[in-house]
């Protein structure tokens, strides 16, 4: 038996007709394949399908007798006869080509469909064989087979495509002596082509097999392929059996060949093109089981395992990099990893997909992206980004591989200085006391210092400092050589390098009463008297409610000042409007005399974290001009030195109320020389 095309675990069925030239057909097989690899003519495929072609054409003399299909053409009932003499009789095996229909009810020999199963054929959405009509197929022997056609529905490939392919169902399966065609899908096609131009045979509408050639330029978007006459050196017998097409074409098949196997190209939609169905594989499928499935019906395809492969996709790396958010335009993030499995081919990278804002640029050449919209490089907008990038091959018919380049961006801590709470003192004697703090919470990132400020009026003048790492939680330093029976001002302190530094609330100690020594009697001598003299306290049993009692004198009122401010100073920080009272208790001033802000000069600019006098005379100065709550509260901490956020408060409450913009708290030139001229 002459080679034939077989599918996969299938046996071979049917008859044999015009005696042992003619193929059997096989039954519906999801994949059809060469007899071996070794019956081919050549592994490359343009070869073999461009040999398929020429060897049967080649000594004869184009006519009617070496084109048409039948000497005769019946119709449902009368007679049809297959011409002998056709070049698809030619070779080693004719070709099976009575899967395509010659003939229909609705318009005769125009209108035609071609069989892709035994059930389903296809033809032109544009010009459609109506529903209800006879479709006639020839067998080999010439025996006519009918069916009705039952059902259609356009094929959908994408939405608004303008594709132009039409399924439809007939009544019945048509009989093993009646072929149907594979397709070889797109991507497999792009695989093994050497070539974009190959011949192939299409019908006219008189049944005439034309020889053409297929222009394999996919790119529309309804996925069509290009076809026109060979030209006259290529070679110049493929020239004599082409014909144009003419109107009423629309619908005849086309088909190239393999190892004797007809394999359906496209179907004629216009002069010169029509849809390439390995294109269409997964759309008529959804499309046969819309229309009615019970027999479980799918297209086939054609394996081309046995030929060279000259293009593969490129494969591109998944990769993850991470990436410090605000970071800058221009900033290197990674390069882009892609393989060309063949070697030789030069790749083209570029972004398709998931690039927010234009966020990154990727190097065409290279495949290094880098920060192309640094405003988009955001973590709280966008902390992570999933670019879809390409990597596209140098090929005739170029191909393109992808992957997912997942960018993770790192939060960048934000400038939060810690949280501090000042503690009440305690172990307090008259020459010592404990001083208590607290980080409550880090801003972001571990306080580096700590400690207090401290001293005998709310300007402070004494800090301890504490160098380290420092998390949250309590910490504490005692004071010792404290004077007795006198009241200190402390605050607690905290700061890391983002944030920097913050403080508590105000707080005070007293120490105990001054112990009282008794005068020296001068005890005579003589008689037991004993001569010497002593010191002890004056009331030994009076220590514990010594300690207990309030301290009664010029500090009291002051003692009492300082606390309700202190209060009044936590209610406003958590957001509590103050009364007038409040107002009025925290403008009294209980500090010693304060330095004359007037007199001082300012020579440079101020702002958060500095210290020294001029931060001092500043903070005097603001609490002179008793502006609103924030110079309250300043006055109520009293000028420490160290321009903190309370200052800065402050100092932006006095921009605004003087009309200094920005009021920002910033104490820069304009801020300097309006001060220094008043």
């Amino acid at each position: 038996m002459s080679p034939i095309s077989l599918k996969k675990q299938s046996a071979l069925v049917g008859a044999i007709a015009l005696a042992s030239l003619l193929p059997v057909h096989v039954l519906f097989a999801d994949v059809f394949e060469p007899t071996s690899c070794e019956a081919l003519y050549s592994t490359d495929l343009i070869a073999e399908m461009s040999h398929e072609v020429d060897y049967r054409i080649d000594g004869l003399t184009a006519d009617d007798s070496t084109k048409k299909m039948f000497t005769t053409r019946g119709n449902a009932t009368d007679p049809w006869t297959r011409s002998a003499t056709v070049w698809t009789m030619e070779g080693d095996a004719p070709l099976d080509l009575t899967g395509a229909s010659p003939w229909n009810s609705g318009s005769n020999f125009t209108k035609a469909g071609v069989l892709i199963s035994p059930r389903h054929i296809v033809f032109a959405k544009h010009f459609p064989i109506a529903n209800g009509s006879t479709v006639v197929f020839v067998a080999d022997d010439n025996t006519i087979v009918t069916r009705t056609l039952q059902a259609q529905r356009s094929v959908v490939f994408q939405p608004d495509a303008g594709e132009d392919v039409q399924l439809g169902v007939l009544d019945s399966d048509v009989p093993a002596s009646i072929a149907f065609y594979p397709v070889i899908p797109k991507e497999e096609m792009d695989r093994y082509l050497s070539e974009p131009q190959f011949p192939f045979l299409i019908f006219d509408q008189e049944a005439k097999a034309n020889i053409e050639e297929i222009n394999y330029s996919i790119g529309l978007a309804n996925e069509h392929v290009y076809f026109n006459h060979a030209p006259a050196t290529n070679p110049s017998t493929r020239f004599d059996f082409y014909e144009a097409q003419i109107g009423g074409d629309s619908g005849q098949p086309g088909f190239f060949f393999i190892n004797n196997q007809p394999i359906l190209a496209l179907t004629v939609t216009g002069a010169g093109y029509g849809p390439f169905y390995g294109a269409y594989v997964d759309a008529i499928n959804s499309s046969i089981v819309t229309l009615g499935n019970d027999a479980g019906y799918q297209m086939s395809t054609y394996d081309l395992s046995c030929f060279d492969v000259f293009n593969e996709v490129p494969e591109v790396t998944d990769e993850t990099f991470s990436l410090m958010e605000n970071s800058l335009e221009g900033t290197f993030v990674g390069t882009t990893t892609a393989t060309d499995a063949l070697g030789g081919d030069t790749l083209t990278y570029s972004i398709s997909s998931g690039n927010t804002d234009s966020a990154f640029a990727i190097d065409e050449d290279t495949g290094a992206i880098t920060i192309n919209t640094e405003s988009a490089i955001d973590f709280e907008t966008n902390p992570s980004f999933e670019l879809i990038v390409e990597a596209t091959d140098n090929w005739w018919l170029s191909t393109a591989g992808t992957g997912t380049i997942t960018i993770n961006l790192q939060d960048e801590l934000e400038a939060v200085a810690p949280t501090v709470l000042t503690v009440a003192a305690s172990s307090v004697t008259s020459t010592e006391g404990t001083l208590n703090g607290s980080i409550s919470a880090t801003g972001g990132q571990d306080a580096t210092f700590r400690g207090f400020i401290h001293g005998t009026s709310v300007s402070y003048g004494a800090t301890t400092t504490e160098e380290g790492t420092f998390s949250t939680g309590a910490f504490s330093t005692t004071l010792s050589s404290l004077t007795c029976d006198t009241t200190y001002h402390f605050k607690a302190w905290a700061s890391n390098p983002l944030g920097g530094i913050s403080y508590g609330i105000h707080r005070t100690l007293t120490t105990l009463a001054c112990e009282e020594e008794e005068e020296d009697d001068g005890g005579g001598g003589g008689g037991g008297g004993g001569g010497g003299s002593s010191s002890r306290k004056s009331d030994t049993s009076s220590e514990d409610s010594q300690i207990a009692s309030p301290h009664v004198g010029g500090s009291t009122y002051q003692t009492i000042i300082i606390k309700l401010k202190d209060l009044i100073s936590q209610y406003i920080i958590l957001g509590g409007v103050p009364s007038q009272g409040m107002l009025t208790v925290l403008a009294l001033d209980v500090s010693t005399t304060p330095t004359v802000a007037g007199s001082a000069t300012f020579t440079r600019d101020l702002d958060v974290g500095m210290s020294g006098p001029d931060v001092t005379a500043l903070q005097d100065f603001l609490i002179t001009q008793k502006n609103g709550p924030l110079t309250l509260q300043l006055a109520t901490n009293g000028a420490t030195g160290l321009f903190g956020p309370l200052t800065q408060a402050a100092l932006a409450e006095y921009q605004a109320s003087v009309g200094i913009t920005p009021a920002v708290g910033f104490f820069g030139p304009v801020t300097r020389v309006y001060i220094n001229g008043l």
